[in-house]
């Protein structure tokens, strides 16, 4: 059996000097790491011993915080939520914006605030501040008086809404009676209630203008311009501020019923049955009217004048062209779709008065259109016209310019060439 013995040689023991600055450098970092260690753990400290005394407090604070018979105060029940949440620190109490108009708690703001002993308001207010304290007597007796008629009000108008639906039901007699719009009567309910809701908004605006908050300017210019349009009973005025003169909008009511909506729309217009319709309404109406019947016996004229053209029958074509003519007039197809749109409809359409060519003619006076292009792709731009309609054109319509197109027979071999010239 061989047997190995490993020898090995003793390393010399080496002591490496570090320098002087270098060993200055460590010691100033260990010193900062040990400084730095012992301000976390004081951190730390603080913060548990501040988490126990929050705790402590709103173990000893959530028992007086019913009121009961005691005398109480008003707080913020979001502050009281943020209060009983031991994670975030507790800010001041901040009361501001349950506030009415008049600096005072708000009837509507009662649901999220919470009534609280006294005793535990003065300490919240002595360790925290804030404010301003909503004492039992913070209430605003102006807002809940004016809360109360609104109701007492909105609680009338059912009452009325159904007096008013019963004597609408009667026949009016004599020259008692009221006009109304027909649409001021279907909303008239709504528009109540809306002005009802308005006085509240304008308090609560007022109140949110106090405490900083401010409406976006697009959205009051809406309410403006609905406001505007929703004005009892104005649905009957002319653009001259009269009474229309369209009978279909308006219905006669009694003067009972009158008197019951004129309790909530006391500045709406009033016009008695007796009331005339607007006298300058009425001429533009006749003037409306004799208009009509000039257009319509332009237009019957017009239709009896050109009544292929109308009709669009019997069209001369510049691929075929007609063998009974050698001249052909041009107008734009624009001209011709407006003119038979006021054909059809005299009464809503202007009258065509002119024949605008200008449109077919490049700025050198020429035609834009070559033959070759007229009988493709371009003739959906243009109106072939024939010489005996042209002649009535010219009568019933201003023409700008004079578009032709002339064939001619050129050579003395049989059969002779066929030239198209344009003019211009």
């Amino acid at each position: 059996m061989l047997v190995y013995r490993l020898q090995t040689q003793e390393k010399p023991n080496t002591t490496v000097q570090v320098p002087a600055f270098l060993q200055e450098l460590v010691d100033r970092d260990n010193s900062k790491f040990e400084e730095w260690c012992i301000e976390m753990a004081e951190m730390r400290k603080q913060s548990v011993d501040k988490g126990k005394a929050k705790h402590e407090e709103v173990k000893e604070l959530y028992q007086r915080l019913p009121a009961g018979a005691e005398p109480y105060e008003f707080v913020s029940l979001e502050w009281l939520q943020k209060w009983l949440d031991e994670s975030t620190p507790t800010k001041p109490i901040d009361n501001h914006a349950c506030l009415c108009s008049h600096d005072k708690l708000h009837p509507d703001k009662i649901s999220i605030m919470k009534r609280i002993s006294e005793y535990a308001a003065d300490i919240f207010y002595s360790r925290y501040g804030g404010g301003p304290r909503l004492t039992v007597k913070a209430l605003c007796k102006e807002c809940v008086v004016e809360r109360c008629r609104i109701l007492r009000l909105k609680n009338q108008l059912n009452e009325d809404y159904k007096t008013v639906n019963n004597l609408l039901k009667a026949a009016v007699k004599g020259n008692d009676g009221f006009w109304v719009g027909k649409s001021s009567l279907r909303s008239w309910r709504q528009l109540a209630l809306e002005q009802l809701d308005e006085q509240d908004g304008d308090a609560e605006q007022s109140n949110g203008k106090m405490n900083g908050s401010t409406l976006n300017k697009d959205e009051s210019k809406e309410e403006r311009k609905e406001e505007e349009e929703l004005n009892f009973n104005e649905d009957i005025l002319c653009p001259h501020g009269e009474l229309c003169i369209s009978e279909n909008e308006r219905r006669l009511v009694s003067k009972e019923a009158w008197s019951k909506l004129q309790q909530y729309f006391p500045k709406a217009p009033e016009f008695p049955s007796y009331k005339e319709c607007c006298s300058q309404c009425k001429i533009l109406e006749r003037e409306g009217e004799e208009n009509e019947a000039l257009h319509k016996m332009i237009a019957n004229e017009q239709k009896t004048s050109l009544p292929n053209l109308f009709q669009d029958k019997n069209r001369p074509c510049l691929s075929n062209w007609p063998e009974d003519t050698d001249v052909l007039y041009i107008v734009s197809q624009f001209f011709v779709e407006e003119w038979r749109k006021f054909v059809r409809k005299p009464t809503r359409c202007s009258p065509v008065s002119s024949v605008g060519n200008s449109a077919l003619l490049c700025p050198h006076g020429g035609l834009m259109f070559t033959f070759a292009s007229m009988t493709k792709e371009d003739s959906k731009l243009i109106a072939l016209i024939w010489p005996s309609e042209w002649q009535m054109i010219q009568k019933l319509f201003v023409v700008d310019h004079v578009i032709k197109i002339t064939r001619i027979e050129v050579g003395d071999v049989n059969p002779s060439e066929t030239q198209y010239i344009s003019e211009p």
